[in-house]
């Protein structure tokens, strides 16, 4: 199966999720946990994709783009920064794993990534030598 990159072609809608900069002095919450707006939009996202998925449409979330000409192409203000690019649309099917786990792209167990080590009464994290492998591929 082919990553569907192309999504962006075959959907119904695209979505842009972006923040601006300077919000901290409109959003409540932004003075003490600056993190919370990003962490909001991601909310809106989640409930979002369930919700198109209760309606048997399906949410693609395009991570591999760069902000700044997002930015320019979409005209967006200076200071804003595209945080998310949804493709919003009907499905052929909704698979059982997502695409990028069944390209063996997905989850590595963490064991395989570091260990931890008690020393002093306090963990230590221990990463294991390099492989040369991509994790996961296997």
């Amino acid at each position: 199966m082919k990553l569907k990159v192309e999504g962006l072609r075959e959907c119904a809608e695209v979505l842009v999720m972006a923040l601006m900069e300077g919000r901290e002095q409109y959003v409540f919450g932004r003075r003490t946990l600056p993190e919370m707006d990003l962490a909001s939009v991601a909310c809106a996202i989640q409930n979002m994709w369930l919700a198109a998925r209760a309606e048997g449409l399906g949410i693609g979330w395009v991570s591999l783009f760069d902000p700044h000409e997002v930015a320019a192409l979409l005209g967006m203000p200076i200071g804003a920064k595209p945080v998310a690019i949804l493709c919003l649309g009907h499905v052929e099917c909704f698979y059982n794993a997502p695409m990028l786990e069944k390209r063996a792209l997905g989850q590595t167990p963490i064991r395989r990534i570091v260990r931890l080590r008690k020393q002093g009464g306090r963990l230590r994290i221990i990463r294991p030598k390099r492989s040369g492998r991509i994790p996961g591929s296997d």
